[in-house]
C-alpha cells in the first residue's frame, strides 16, 4: 500500500518505471563507426533487467526512447546511401540481432540448460554438429555475440558501399 502513496495504480507504476529505466537507455549511434559501440552497450543495457529484452522485443514500438533509437540507426544508414526497403531491413537487422540476441542470453542464463549434446548412433545425419560438439559445450555467449555483430555489420555496410 505504501506504493500507492506516491502512484494511483500499477499503471502509473509501469510508466515511473519504464521512464526511469530509459533514462539509462545507452548513447544512439550517430555514425557507421558508433554502431558496434552502440550493439555491445545496448545489449548490456537489455541483459542489465531481467525481462527487459523481452518487453522492448514485444512493445519497441510503442515506446518513444526505442523509437528515437530506431531513428538513429535508419539515420546512420541512409547517411551511407541506403534509402526505402533497404534502409529499414538495415536497421531491423542491427536492431532485431541485439535485441534477440539479449533475449536468447537470458534464457540460456537463466535456464542453466545442459550444453552438452548426447551421443547416438541416430546423429550421423548431423556430421557437422556432431564435429563441433565441444564447441557446444560451453556457451561462449560475448564471444559469439561479437562474432555475430561483425557478420551482420560487415553484409550491411558491404551493401551500402
Amino acid at each position: 500500500m505504501a506504493l500507492y502513496r506516491h502512484v494511483s495504480d500499477a499503471g502509473d507504476l509501469h510508466a515511473a518505471v519504464l521512464t526511469q529505466l530509459f533514462e539509462s537507455l545507452p548513447e544512439r549511434p550517430e555514425s557507421i563507426d558508433d554502431l558496434r559501440r552502440w550493439a555491445h552497450d545496448f545489449r548490456a543495457w537489455l541483459l542489465g533487467v531481467p525481462g527487459l529484452s523481452r518487453l522492448v522485443l514485444i512493445r519497441w514500438f510503442g515506446l518513444s526512447p526505442v523509437l528515437d533509437t530506431v531513428e538513429a540507426l535508419l539515420q546512420v544508414f541512409n547517411r551511407v546511401g541506403l534509402e526505402g526497403f533497404e534502409l529499414v531491413a538495415a536497421a531491423n537487422s542491427l536492431f532485431s540481432y541485439v535485441l534477440v540476441r539479449a533475449e536468447l542470453e537470458e534464457a540460456v542464463r537463466a535456464s542453466g540448460v545442459r550444453r552438452s549434446l548426447p551421443w547416438d548412433e541416430d546423429d550421423a545425419p548431423r556430421p557437422l554438429l556432431n564435429s563441433l560438439r565441444d564447441e557446444y559445450a560451453v556457451a561462449r555467449l560475448d564471444e559469439h555475440f561479437a562474432f555475430g555483430l561483425q557478420l551482420v555489420l560487415s553484409g550491411l555496410l558491404g551493401e551500402a558501399r
